[in-house]
């Protein structure tokens, strides 16, 4: 059958695509415990990254509002690795329609980012050493980036990079 008809095969490579890319979106950076109560869901088309954990989206056809990256904090832009952040995050977001968790505690226009292709976006530039997290996830990527001194990591004062003094 499958032989007559190919279109089954495609069907069922794109079906078990979508299963896949689902099961990451639900697993990666899944949060847990009664406390990380998802308060909002919703899908936006990001423009740019505005800085290091801030996306500019479309929320209309003439007007532009914002989506803060909760539970990672990023150099400011002027500090080492402040543009580099930037930049991955506009690689990861930029053009593309995003998906946005806000859980009970985040402020509004703020939350759990996936690009895409079913990448968490705070989860990538914590593993890349261009952010740090301020709860409890993403520990493990953010242990592995400091072992291996990756970006922020390889700096002998990290908290310089955060502040404005």
């Amino acid at each position: 059958m499958v032989e007559k008809h190919p279109e089954f095969t495609l069907g069922f490579v794109m079906a078990s695509a979508l299963f896949v890319v689902g099961l990451l979106l639900t697993t990666s950076c899944r949060p847990s415990g009664e406390d990380d109560a998802v308060v909002k869901e919703y899908y936006v088309d990001a423009v740019r990254a505005l800085n290091g954990r801030t996306i500019i989206i479309k929320s209309s056809i003439l007007t532009r509002s914002r989506v803060y990256l909760s539970g990672v904090e990023t150099p400011l832009e002027d500090a080492p690795f402040g543009s580099e952040a930037r930049q991955a995050l506009n690689r990861l977001i930029a053009g593309q329609r995003i998906f946005v968790k806000q859980m009970k505690g985040d402020p509004d226009n703020s939350g759990i980012v996936w690009n895409e292709y079913g990448q968490c976006v705070q989860q990538q530039l914590v593993k890349e050493g261009l952010a740090r997290c301020t709860g409890k996830l993403w520990r493990a990527e953010e242990e592995e980036a400091k072992r291996n001194k990756r970006g922020i990591w390889s700096v002998k004062n990290v908290e310089e990079l955060f502040s404005n003094n």
